[in-house]
């Protein structure tokens, strides 16, 4: 008996070797392709929330000081420090929730708190 290959085209019988390697290494390049976005996608979310909590920190701190002293310097310092805050998560998604307080809520806050000390 003789081989069916023996029959068919050289170039034909390459195909039918070669196509399963060849589907392989594409689908590898798909696949590397895909994972490599979704790492630039989780890094940069990452780096976002970072820089949200980074501004969000200082500007607790910022207000803070100015509750002590009462420095308009440190309620400006505050807001810009908020405003960062805010720009930083709206990168991510929507603002955060509790809004910067006004001055009057500000000086209110720091009454009590001093008073119940």
């Amino acid at each position: 008996m003789r081989p069916i290959l023996q029959f068919v085209p050289l170039s034909k019988r390459l195909l039918r070797i070669v196509w399963p390697f060849l589907l392989v290494v594409i689908l590898l390049v798909a696949l590397s392709d895909i994972s490599m976005n979704i790492m630039s996608s989780v890094r940069a979310y990452v780096s976002g929330e970072s820089l949200w909590s980074k501004a969000q920190k200082e500007s607790v701190a910022a207000l803070n000081v100015y509750g002590r002293t009462l420095a308009e310097g440190d309620w400006q310092r505050s807001r810009y420090r908020w405003a960062t805050a805010a720009r930083a998560k709206s990168w991510n998604g929507p603002s955060p929730t509790w809004p910067l307080p006004g001055r009057a809520s500000s000086m209110a806050a720091t009454i009590l708190k001093t008073s119940t000390e």
